[in-house]
């Protein structure tokens, strides 16, 4: 009984995990687009 417990807490555990790494992207991608975009601007006027 302990086993099987602890096989639905590993599949709980695991949901929770996958869907804190899909919360993590959405706001990641964004933000890294952003911070690419404005990297290239600096380079742009840098470079004549």
């Amino acid at each position: 009984m302990a086993r099987r417990s602890k096989m639905r807490g590993d599949i709980r555990l695991r949901r929770t995990l996958r869907n804190i790494h899909k919360t993590m992207d959405n706001e990641l991608a964004p933000a890294m687009r952003q911070a690419a975009e404005r990297v290239l601007a600096t380079q742009q006027q840098l470079m004549p």
